[in-house]
């Protein structure tokens, strides 16, 4: 066969599949013909490359969306924000007492501050979680406990814990377990600011409950938020200094918060049936209000006494030996270095991360 007959076959060939190729576009391919399709293409580039910012993004947006909800309502109506503040005093209170028990310097960092505010907005992450979990421990026959023990508890804690590691872990002022009771505090203080203006928003201007009563349920419920998060806080602050352990301390520490929390909603929920099974001479209100009151006065005079015992341990030990040194002679004291922390390799290690580039 000579060159031109080769070069003509190959003519022929190469023709053909442009022939062919003009055949199926369209019916069997795609490829981009025009400036709609080209945005398309960059869409989904720009997509595929961020698809974790877009991810976290979403997230902020819910929770935004959500907490903006309250805090709007608060200023639709003066009454609801006053009432929202005039709550917040008794878990304020708790949260400064706690404050003031760290024996270090006492400085109002940045990282306090933003503990606050990372609660604030988790709390809008909670509230879309349990909302969306609800529903499928309705068909269980404890199914509201269960739901409190198995996700309320257990959520609500881990993101106001979360809070308290994001804000200030790293922080050369987080030294131990102190500090970290003291982050967790003011994590739970924001996180009750966002969850009361829900609240009262809710029952001062869209529906017509008594917002007194509201009131009174929001600031009672505000310093057990505070102690329960003060609790797994301390523990997030002894996993520092316990690097080898950090994660079964730091489980142990969000457990006990969790089940304090389930403990004190289940009871609340469950308040009316039991006190009509006591069968007294009273009214239904009445005896829901005295049995709410029996529960109340031991409940909180125990988390209290727990919380007080952690700190005076904590205050006993630091009179003795001053700052907690790591468990490893090799590390430096905590905070001082700018190695990763013990949980850098975590889901919120890696938001950290992330959010940080």
């Amino acid at each position: 066969m000579s060159n031109s007959e080769s070069g003509a076959e190959i003519g022929v060939s190469s023709s053909d599949a442009s022939t062919d190729t003009e055949g199926v576009e369209g019916a069997f391919r795609w490829e981009p013909t025009s400036v709609f399709d080209r945005l398309l293409l960059a869409a989904h580039a720009v997509a595929r490359d961020n698809v974790r910012y877009i991810a976290v993004a979403a997230v902020a947006l819910v929770v935004v969306t959500n907490v903006s909800v309250g805090l709007a309502g608060m200023f639709l109506s003066p009454l609801v924000g006053a009432f929202t503040l005039v709550s917040l005093i008794p878990a304020l209170l708790v949260a400064v007492y706690i404050w003031e028990s760290n024996p270090l310097d006492k400085t109002f960092s940045v990282g306090v501050a933003g503990a606050y505010f990372l609660g604030v907005l988790f709390c809008g992450l909670a509230y879309v979680l349990n909302t969306a979990a609800q529903p499928y421990f309705a068909a269980f026959p404890v199914g509201t406990a269960l739901f409190f023990f198995v996700f309320v508890g257990p959520v609500e804690e881990t993101v106001k814990l979360a809070a308290a590691y994001l804000s200030g872990y790293d922080s050369r002022l987080f030294r131990g377990a102190i500090d970290g009771a003291a982050y967790g505090a003011f994590a739970a203080l924001g996180f009750v600011t966002a969850e009361n203006a829900l609240y009262l928003v809710g029952d001062g201007i869209f529906t017509a409950s008594p917002l007194l009563g509201t009131l009174v349920a929001r600031a009672g419920v505000g310093p057990a938020h505070v102690i329960w998060s003060a609790i797994a806080g301390y523990y997030l602050g002894l996993a520092k200094t316990t690097p080898s352990y950090t994660v079964p301390v730091v489980l142990k520490g969000v457990i006990i918060a969790a089940v304090l929390h389930a403990t004190y909603n289940t009871f609340v929920t469950y308040r009316g049936a039991l006190a009509e099974s006591l069968d007294v001479a009273v009214s239904a209100d009445v005896a829901s209000t005295v049995v709410y009151a029996v529960f109340l006065l031991p409940f909180y005079v125990g988390i209290w006494l727990l919380l007080e015992r952690l700190v005076r341990r904590y205050r006993r030990a630091y009179a003795e030996h001053g700052l907690p040194e790591p468990e490893d002679p090799t590390q430096s004291v905590p905070g001082d270095s700018d190695d990763p922390s013990p949980l850098a390799s975590t889901a919120l290690g890696t938001i950290v991360s992330l959010l940080s580039r």
